[in-house]
């Protein structure tokens, strides 16, 4: 109502870092998660849908995992059986997963395990990523992306067409869930710059 009285736009914000599992198993892939989720955030949306200058934040700084702020797996049942699947589309069989990672076809079992040690997260000396954890976090893009399409089909259902956005922090552009990857789901893509990347008013 303040913010009303001096028309200040105002931008609610749903979720921090994390969705809540509620009861769930998995932030972003158990169903039964990604169902409350969307329940509570078009209760809130079909309240409020015709208010004017208010937007909906679905997620303040987001992470992929209960290790927050990287892009590692929670190595749960459903992110191991998505991941697999996931792997199955980009590869047509185990012959070409083996030559893109670059490993023995007999290193790749029929369920492909989550990369878990730092090692697969690692630069090699060319540079450049191992291919699994790289692999991992393009997955891991694809499932940001694909939950945050879904919140946004929720705010919609209510016959909202107030912007949807997520308020990503200055990590974005490095070990995170990048607007490139999720920014088709949303109306405009915000970044939180700080004092450690932006020196403001001569602090740090």
């Amino acid at each position: 109502m303040t913010a009303r009285k001096h028309n200040l736009p105002v931008q609610f914000n749903f979720f921090a870092f994390l969705p809540d599992v509620l009861a769930g198993t998995n932030s972003y892939l158990d169903p039964e998660a990604v169902r409350k989720q969307q329940t509570l955030i078009s209760t809130v949306v079909a309240r409020f849908h015709e208010v004017p200058w208010l937007m909906w934040d679905l997620i303040n700084e987001p992470s992929i995992s209960k290790r927050l702020w990287t892009m590692r797996p929670n190595d749960d049942w459903i992110e191991a059986e998505k991941w697999n699947e996931w792997l199955a589309k980009k590869y047509p069989d185990r012959e070409a997963l083996a030559a893109a990672w670059n490993v023995p076809l007999a290193s790749v079992p029929g369920n492909v395990s989550l990369p878990r040690n730092r090692i697969q997260f690692a630069r090699n000396v060319h540079g450049t990523k191992f291919v699994k954890g790289t692999d991992y976090i393009l997955f891991a893009q694809d499932v940001f992306a694909d939950w945050a399409q879904k919140m946004r089909d929720a705010v919609r259902a209510t016959g909202s067409q107030q912007l949807v956005t997520v308020g990503q922090d200055e990590g974005g552009v490095m070990d995170r869930p990048s607007p490139a990857y999720y920014g088709r789901a949303l109306d405009f893509v915000t970044n939180h710059t700080c004092g450690r990347t932006i020196p403001c008013c001569g602090t740090r």
